[in-house]
Parts: structure tokens; sequence; C-alpha cells
């Protein structure tokens, strides 16, 4: 199933990866006490310049390298934190800590084989830590591997039965690949310990649509818009319902809401310009079909574009040349 990228807009907070923060050391010196304790405040150019410190008293501390690299990547410096991890796995090849978390700099400098390669390391040295299952699952999801994501976050899942995250990533798997029942169960499990995550409820709607379940579903966006009055992926998709159900008066007013929630929503411009050139008025088809168009175009969504563009020459035949 194809996701509109106002959904995939809502779900990137919902899905960042996190890196291992520093680790006690052996080495229990005041400056490295001291810069732990930095580090924990936020204090963070001040736990540097303490690490910096450490590491010119003791440059073969693999374990105080990390932590730097970890100071770093807070500070944005990722090629600097990423030689840190580097330096630390060429002195130290068991640090889980180090492959951990420079996947996630490689995953952010859009290196996902180097990235992949690393958590295949850190899980053969941890094999029993779930966040490095689930962030290998949410790369293979980037490269559109939906069946390594799943068992990935099936993994996750196993060594973690409450692992959030998981279920609902897992569940955005299911509905990319047309398996509805099984993506319903996912977010209805991340409802059962979080009724308050409206997104839950917009893509188990979702799934119930597909599984023509389409009043439970709207029950579901109901409830999504109960909780956040903002949601315009609830009203867009209460507004497909009701075209399918055919009622486009209803399906009209939905799309319009979804559009005064988010007057950048081309998804919602384009199904109201469709369902107005088949029930409703000429003149506002093409004047939505019109804006769709420009804001695929804006978006460098070419598919979306296309269909625009198709969607316009049905309404307005070209005229004819001689």
């Amino acid at each position: 199933m194809k996701q509109n990228k106002s959904l995939q807009r809502i779900l990137i907070g919902y899905i960042l990866l996190n890196l291992l923060s520093p680790t006690a050391l052996s080495s229990q010196s005041n400056t490295v006490d001291l810069g732990n304790s930095k580090f924990n405040q936020g204090k963070y150019f001040e736990a540097l310049k303490l690490y910096n410190n450490a590491i010119k008293e003791n440059t073969v501390d693999a374990k105080m390298l990390v932590n730097r690299g970890v100071v770093n990547s807070k500070l944005g410096l990722y090629y600097k934190a990423i030689d840190d991890y580097t330096k630390a796995i060429s002195l130290d090849k068991t640090l889980t800590n180090a492959f951990f978390n420079r996947s996630i700099l490689y995953y952010k400098q859009n290196k996902l084989t180097d990235a992949i390669n690393d958590l295949n390391t850190a899980i053969k040295l941890s094999p029993h830590r779930s966040s490095a299952y689930y962030n290998r699952g949410y790369m293979y999801d980037e490269k559109k591997d939906y069946t390594k994501a799943i068992q990935d976050y099936t993994k996750a899942i196993g060594l973690n039965i409450d692992y959030k995250k998981a279920y609902y990533n897992r569940g955005i798997c299911y509905l990319k690949t047309n398996r509805y029942n099984l993506a319903t169960n996912d977010f209805t499990r991340v409802l059962d310990s979080d009724n308050s995550d409206y997104m839950a409820y917009i893509h188990r709607g979702i799934a119930k649509s597909k599984l023509d379940e389409n009043f439970s579903a709207i029950k579901d966006f109901e409830k999504a818009l109960a909780i956040n009055p903002n949601a315009s992926p609830a009203c867009y998709n209460i507004g497909k319902i009701y075209s399918k159900l055919g009622k486009p008066t209803m399906a009209l007013d939905y799309y319009s809401k979804a559009i005064d929630l988010n007057p950048q929503y081309s998804e919602a411009y384009f199904t109201r310009g469709i369902t107005e050139s088949i029930h409703g008025s000429r003149k506002k088809a093409l004047k939505d079909l019109t804006t769709a168009k420009k804001l695929f175009k804006s978006r460098k969504d070419i598919n979306g574009y296309k269909k625009a563009v198709k969607a316009l020459r049905l309404i307005v035949p070209i005229p004819y040349s001689g």
C-alpha cells in the first residue's frame, strides 16, 4: 500500500533511532566522572572538553572514544563521531555500542548498507539487544525490503514483548504489503498500551477500511480526531470511505475539512477534485486538480503530478488541431 506523504511526515517523529549513551568507564578518573556528569546535564560542550582531556591522558581507551563519539553526535559533528567510533573499533572489536552508534550515523548519511553491516556485527556481539533488531528493521524498511524489516521487528518484539515502536512499524510494513488483518492486530496492540496514540487509530482505520470494515474504520478516525482535532489525515480517510460508500456530499465535506486543517494537503485536493468532477462542479474540480498539480510538483512527487495532469486532461479535452 502506498502511504500518502502527509502520513509519512507525521510518522517521522515516531520512528527516530536513538544513540546509546556514554557508559561508565573502568578508569574512574575525576575528569571522566565530571565529563559523564556534564553529559547527563546536557552540557555537551563542557563534556567534550573533559573527554578530550581524558583521551590525551590515555589515547588507547576505546570506551572513552565511544563516549566522545556520543558527545560529538549530540553536537551534530557526525564525521568526528564516526572517526571516534572507528578508532574505538580498531582498538576493541567487541564494543557493541561503537558499532550500534556508528550505524545510526551511517544511516543519517544515507549509507544504509554500511549501517546494516554495523548492526549485523552489533547483533552478533549482543544477540539479545532488541533495539539493534528494531533499528535494522527500520533500515530494511527504508530500503523497501519489507520482508526483512518485518522479520527484524518480530525479533525485537520477541525480545521485548512491550516494544510499542516495533509493533507500530511492523504494522506499517503490513499495510505496505497489503496484510491488513495483521496490521490491524499490531495497531490494536499499540493502542492497548497507549490509547492516546492518534496515529495508531488512523493507521488501524486505514487497515480496517481496506478490509471493508468501513464503519469501524470511521470510528477509529473519529477517535483520532477526538485526541487531535488537527489530524487532517483522519478527515481525509473518512472522506475516502464515504466516497466508496457512494455518499459524495459527505465525502466532499470531509475532504474540505482535511484541506482546512492542512492547506498543503495535495492528496485531499486531488481526491476532492475527482469527486467534484463526477458529482459536483466542473469549475471546482478544475481548481482543485490544478492546485493538486502545483502541490505535487512543489513536493517533487512525480507520480502525483502525473496523475493530476492526466485527470485535468480528462476534464479539459485537448483542442482539435485540424
